[in-house]
C-alpha cells in the first residue's frame, strides 16, 4: 500500500489521537522556553502515542516542523531557526533560517517553516519553505517567503545544507507563519499556500524537482 505524504501541523498532531487510524511517525515539540531543555518526542505507533522527554539544541515550543523517514522513525526537525538531524544535533549549514532575535527560539508563529520530501530520483532531497523574519521586529509582517535545501542522509545521516534561505516570493506583505502545503495530484511536486497579511488572498509556490515556480 502506497503511503501519503503529510505535511501536518501541532494541532492536527494532537487531533489525529481521536481517531481509529493507522499511523507511525515521529515528531519533535517543545514544552520548554529553555533551548536545550523541556523537548517531547512524541511517537505514533497504530492508534497508540509514546512520549519520551529528549534534549535537543533548538527550542521547539513556537514552529516545530518535524519529518520521519520511510523506517517511521525520526529524520530531522526544525524550531524554524536552524535544522537539528537525526542525532539531535544541528545540521551543518543550516544557521540563520531565522536570523537575528529569533536565532535560538525561532518565529513566534504557528507554521513557520514546513518541509516536504523532493520527488527527485534520488529520493534524499528535502525542501523547506519559511519566512524572512529579519525586519519583524520593525514591521509585523515578513517581506518574501525562502527555500532552504537539504540532504539529511549525507556525511552519515548528519546532513548537509545545499541551499540556505533563497527568496522564492516577494515584493509583498504576508502573514507571519501559516504556511501549508499539499501534494500535486502527479504525486511528486508540492503546492506551497502562503497568505498575505490580512488578507483573504493566497499566493501559491509549485515546488518541483526543477525549481519553485510561482
Amino acid at each position: 500500500m502506497r503511503k501519503a505524504c503529510l505535511v501536518l501541523s501541532l494541532t492536527t498532531i494532537l487531533c489525529l489521537l481521536s481517531f481509529e487510524i493507522l499511523i507511525a511517525q515521529q515528531y519533535v515539540i517543545g514544552i520548554s522556553t529553555v533551548p536545550g531543555q523541556g523537548s517531547v518526542l512524541m511517537s505514533f505507533r497504530n492508534a497508540s502515542l509514546r512520549l519520551d522527554q529528549i534534549s535537543t539544541m533548538a527550542n521547539q515550543v513556537w514552529s516545530p516542523m518535524s519529518i520521519s523517514d520511510s523506517n517511521d522513525s525520526l529524520l530531522f526537525h526544525s524550531n524554524g531557526a536552524f535544522v537539528e538531524n537525526r542525532y539531535l544535533r544541528k545540521m551543518p549549514g543550516t544557521d540563520s533560517l531565522a536570523p537575528g532575535f529569533y536565532y535560538d527560539y525561532g518565529p513566534y508563529c504557528l507554521n513557520g517553516i514546513i518541509g516536504v520530501k523532493r520527488g527527485d530520483p534520488s529520493g534524499q532531497l528535502y525542501d523547506l519553505f519559511h519566512m524572512d523574519y529579519s525586519n519583524h521586529l520593525t514591521y509585523p509582517y515578513p517581506l518574501s517567503v525562502l527555500h532552504t535545501e537539504i540532504n539529511p542522509y549525507a556525511r552519515n545521516d548528519s546532513g548537509e545544507c545545499l541551499v540556505n534561505s533563497e527568496v522564492v516570493l516577494s515584493a509583498d506583505t504576508f502573514e507571519p507563519g501559516l504556511l501549508a502545503a499539499v501534494q500535486h495530484g502527479n504525486g511528486r511536486d508540492w503546492w506551497v499556500l502562503v497568505q498575505k497579511f490580512t488578507s483573504n488572498k493566497y499566493y501559491k509556490i509549485l515546488s518541483t524537482p526543477h525549481g519553485r515556480f510561482v
